[in-house]
This record gives structure tokens, C-alpha cells and sequence, in this order.
């Protein structure tokens, strides 16, 4: 009798892992080694053979977890979106809906390169008449963040915070330090609605503001800030130390965006 062929050893072929390839196909028509299940119960395997079949399993194993991780992390954007607190109204809006396209682009393109996940939120001011599209912008360049970071961000109408914070002296309440802190430490904060609030104690509004804005301006917090007055007719409301620290956070001045078109709601 001829002298049967020698065999592989499987014990020594076998990969330990599967960025370990090996030329020969040791897996005996089985594809992969190592099945175990995660700590969210999915069936993988450790270690896949070169063959045809070990191939394809890697293959569908790798294309399942990368489906996995973009559905995590669409849903960790969608519970950061939440936590921003846009009004319904406005929390579908998204730069690609806006009709100023080249301000769009111009909100995500800053360093004259395509937009990229490693551009950090920055500071603008976008002013214009009623209805042109400012919160659109400021909500759809809040989202982008969002999305590109999972940035913490807030969104309020100056109006609104000043009610909130007038409403800290009612008993039972927070306190309005706990108030200014919220908004100084926010990462992104979205103010809607600059110079809309009526108020007769201006020194009192002009006071919170500063504290807010000016901590934000020196701890390099981005604000986006909208309204219908240029920075200069906010000065005449709120004043120069107010209206110098909002040019200085956008760019001193660069990322200060006057917005012109026909009214959007109409």
C-alpha cells in the first residue's frame, strides 16, 4: 500500500484572529471559528477561514456590525436633537432646505475646504428682516453640529430666557445663578430673536445678557445668534460691551451673515 498523504495540522493552520490569513483553508466546509454571543446577544465568530465561504461570512459579519453602528449612532444623534429643545415648528429644518444655499454652504465650509467632521462648531450672528430664513439657518447649522460631533446644544428665543430667568425669583424654582450657568455652559447655544424682547428694565436685561454672553465669549463657547438688527442697532439696545463681544466671538466680525430675501411666511 502507497504511503497515505500527509494532512494538515489544523491546530497549527488555525488563525488566531481573522487578520491573520492563511493560504490554506482549514475550516473542514464550516467558514469560521469561535461563535460566541455579545453582550447584546448577536451570534459572531472570532476567527474566519480564507476560503471562499470563511470569506463571504466575513464579509456579511462586518457589513452587520457596520449596520449596527450607524444605527447606534442615528439614534444617539437623534437622542442629542432631542435634548436641544427646538420647537416643533422648526425641528425639521436642515441647511439643504434653506434657500440660501451659498449661506448654507458658507455656515459648513468656513475653512474653504468640503466640510469634514474635524471642523468645530463656531460662532455666527445672522441678521435680517422677518421671515427671510435666519432660525432655518441657525437650527439646520445646530443640527450639522449635531450630527458631525453629537454636540449638546440649546436652542431658546432671547425672550424666553429672559422669562425663564425673571421666573427664578418665584418661590420653589431654581435659582437664576443656576439659570445663567445653564446657558454659559451650554456647549452650542442657538439665541433666537435678539432685540424682540420688550422690556423697561433695560440695565437689568442688559446685565444677564453680558453675564451670559461674555463667560461664553471667554470660555470660546460658539453661540449662533439671529435677529432683525444689525450688531450695530443691538448696541443701541443692549450696548458696545455687549455688541464688541459679539463680533469678537464670530470671527470679529467675519461670521457675521446679514441674510436679504422675501418674507419666507407669507
Amino acid at each position: 500500500m502507497g504511503e497515505e498523504p500527509a494532512r494538515p495540522d489544523f491546530t497549527a493552520v488555525r488563525p488566531l484572529s481573522s487578520d491573520q490569513p492563511l493560504s490554506i483553508c482549514w475550516c473542514g466546509g464550516t467558514g469560521a471559528s469561535g461563535l460566541r454571543l455579545t453582550a447584546q446577544g448577536q451570534r459572531v465568530y472570532d476567527n474566519f477561514c480564507v476560503c471562499e465561504l470563511g470569506t463571504a461570512m466575513k464579509k456579511t459579519q462586518d457589513d452587520a456590525r457596520h449596520v449596527r453602528q450607524m444605527v447606534g449612532r442615528s439614534n444617539m444623534i437623534e437622542r442629542v436633537w432631542q435634548q436641544v429643545n427646538v420647537p416643533r415648528r422648526f425641528t425639521g429644518m436642515r441647511l439643504q432646505d434653506s434657500p440660501h444655499t451659498d449661506l448654507a454652504l458658507r455656515l459648513v465650509f468656513t475653512t474653504g475646504e468640503p466640510y469634514e467632521e474635524t471642523q468645530e462648531p463656531e460662532s455666527w450672528f445672522l441678521h435680517g428682516a422677518v421671515g427671510v430664513g435666519k432660525t432655518c439657518l441657525a437650527v439646520g447649522y445646530a443640527y450639522e453640529m449635531v450630527q458631525a460631533h453629537l454636540t449638546p446644544a440649546r436652542f431658546v428665543t432671547l425672550p424666553a430666557m429672559m422669562s425663564e430667568i425673571r421666573s427664578c425669583y418665584d418661590d420653589g424654582g431654581p435659582s437664576e445663578k443656576e439659570v445663567l450657568k445653564q446657558y454659559k455652559e451650554t456647549e452650542l447655544l442657538i439665541l433666537d430673536d435678539m432685540g424682540a424682547e420688550h422690556t423697561t428694565s433695560t440695565n437689568w436685561l442688559s446685565d444677564r445678557l453680558y453675564q451670559i454672553l461674555g463667560d461664553r465669549h471667554d470660555q470660546l463657547r460658539p453661540t449662533v445668534m439671529t435677529s432683525n438688527l444689525s450688531v450695530p442697532e443691538l448696541a443701541g439696545i443692549y450696548g458696545d460691551r455687549i455688541t464688541s463681544r459679539i463680533n469678537e466671538m464670530c470671527n470679529n466680525g467675519n461670521n457675521v451673515m446679514h441674510i436679504e430675501g422675501r418674507n419666507l411666511r407669507e
